[in-house]
């Protein structure tokens, strides 16, 4: 590399002037300081859950270099324009002409649009049935006339660049209005052609107000119309959306009606006189690109209260072409969860925020986060047992459940109870059923513990049986019931012990003794037994075998 060439003329090293030797070695190194730190430190790359450039910060955690717009916790999409459904107010209005309430927004002309509160003032929008509002308990509304116009305008925080297509859509309804801004009983339905509601911009925020009371242009010229959309008023609400593209940089904006109404809409130099005039509010301002306004909306879902938990992006639509999804667990990429679910970790390696990226081409969609922050509950009871239980029987039984906050148990009588440890005295013979349910405040856990109870030992033996190999009938088998231990011993005719088994309630013979095959005749058995009160008993009898092969 020849660093010589890349130096002006008066910067080129000679012997004789030292100074400027100084001055090359300085740029030298700064040079050889600037090529390692490149290659040092990398661009970041946004979903590789890796700090590439070395500035501290993962991912989307890098907002600088990884900029991504995020959605609402429904999947809306977030407007540039701040308090977008007018909620946030310095005081509930009282009255009409109060748009200085709400924050962030301003009149934007000499006439004075109103502000609607359900804290307070809301004209008699109930009557007619435009309450509830859209979004919220705010509304804005104002007069489209021919002489009198009412707009509702801001100073933009970020700027509208020029060449960007954008969108706005509105929630809006419309209505014949007095002066007193009392809705008349005439219905607008019908009664007046569309009306293009237009948006203005100017570039720069000295422009707002417009001091005049028709439109924006004749108080101001550098105000321009952005763009518009025909709306047919009706008094219910529905939603219109504007697409623009700025020819300029807009810094400020407003909206209301056009500069020239249809002729069918009433004249006023300021409304009056008890007559009713077209009247329009509005809800709900979301301002964005218009890539981002017609792209799938997404949410995240979660089987919050299931083990393990399962995530899912909730999408509007179907996935683009080439467009791709990703997992981020507090704002860094989870490797290879790519899909519409994701599945968290269990315990606290799995705790933090989740979000979903959807990507495509250069543009960046996030979800809202989704925080798990806990394990859900698992109920679980230690004791028991297989059972069965004598009648009088007491068990005892203990809540041994993870991420519990709280436990309650439902016994067998139907009685409830919130101990950790229970007693339950099994007075009756059948099943006895303990529910035990435990919850953490947001999710919880069901477990059921079913005991059999018996009166007493019940011992069934069998007195003749075909070891011949049929499948049928095969095993000599006692079935019993309230019994702890079991032992048999079975003897020939002539006395001789031919089979036996010790305390075994499954014990079996298969009709062969010592490797070979009995005859068939008359065996008698020694049954010796322990029941459910661990009293020892014996049962003698005799049984046939059959063999028929």
């Amino acid at each position: 590399m020849n660093v010589m060439k890349t130096l002006p003329v008066k910067h080129q090293f000679t012997p004789e002037h030292p100074v400027q030797r100084c001055r090359w070695i300085s740029l030298f190194f700064a040079f050889v300081l600037c090529s390692v730190s490149s290659a040092l430190f990398a661009q970041e790359i946004c979903d590789n859950g890796i700090d590439d450039d070395a500035d501290g910060l993962v991912d989307l955690n890098d907002s600088t270099d990884c900029r991504c717009i995020q959605l609402g916790p429904g999947g809306e999409v977030p407007s540039f324009l701040p308090n977008p459904s007018f909620e946030e107010y310095t005081f509930c209005p009282s009255s009409f002409s109060e748009l200085f309430a709400l924050v962030g927004w301003s009149e934007a002309t000499s006439a004075t649009t109103d502000y609607l509160n359900t804290c307070g003032y809301t004209s008699n929008t109930a009557s007619v049935g435009l309450q509830p509002f859209p979004d919220g308990n705010g509304v804005v509304g104002g007069f489209y006339t021919a002489s009198y116009k009412e707009y509702i305008g801001m100073c933009l925080p970020t700027t509208l660049q020029a060449g960007v297509s954008y969108s706005l859509t509105i929630d809006i309804a419309g209505t014949l209005q007095s002066p007193g801004t009392e809705i008349c009983a005439a219905s607008i339905d019908g009664l007046y052609p569309p009306v293009n509601v237009t948006l203005f911009g100017a570039p720069s925020c000295a422009n707002l107000p417009s001091y005049t009371f028709a439109c924006p242009i004749a108080g101001d010229p550098a105000w321009t119309v952005l763009g518009s959309t025909s709306y047919a008023p009706v008094t219910s609400w529905g939603s219109i959306t504007i697409t623009f593209t700025p020819a300029v940089d807009i810094a400020s904006v407003m909206l209301g009606s056009p500069c020239f109404l249809p002729l069918e809409y009433p004249d006023s130099s300021e409304p009056g006189g008890g007559n009713c005039y077209a009247y329009f509010f509005y809800d709900r301002f979301i301002l964005n690109e218009t890539e981002v306004m017609n792209t799938v909306l997404m949410s995240v879902s979660g089987t919050r209260c299931s083990t393990p938990t399962l995530l899912s992006a909730e999408l509007s639509g179907s996935l683009p072409a080439g467009a791709g999804l990703q997992w981020y667990l507090n704002g860094a990429a989870i490797p290879g969860a790519t899909g519409e679910t994701y599945i968290v970790p269990l315990g606290a390696p799995g705790f933090g925020d989740y979000q979903v990226v959807l990507t495509n081409g250069g543009g960046c969609l996030s979800s809202a986060a989704y925080t798990v922050n806990t394990t859900p509950p698992v109920a679980a009871i230690l004791g028991g047992g297989a059972g069965p239980y004598a009648v009088g029987s007491t068990v005892q039984l203990t809540d041994v459940s993870s991420g519990a906050g709280t436990i309650s148990w439902v016994l067998c009588d139907g009685t409830s109870n919130t101990d950790t440890v229970v007693q339950i005295v099994l007075d009756e013979a059948g099943e006895c059923c303990v529910q035990l349910t435990v919850e953490d405040g947001t999710c919880s856990d069901v477990v059921e513990l079913c005991l059999s109870v018996t009166n007493g030992a019940t011992i069934v033996v069998p007195n003749v049986f075909t070891p011949n190999g049929d499948g049928s009938n095969d095993v000599f088998q006692i079935e019993s019931e309230g019994v702890t231990m079991l032992s048999c011993t079975i003897y020939n005719r002539w006395g001789t012990v031919v089979h036996e088994w010790k305390n075994n309630v499954s014990g079996t013979w298969n009709g062969r003794s010592n490797g070979s095959h009995v005859s068939s005749g008359t065996y008698y058995y020694v049954v010796d037994y322990v029941d459910l009160n661990n009293i020892s008993k014996s049962l003698t009898g005799s049984l046939t075998l059959l063999d028929q092969r």
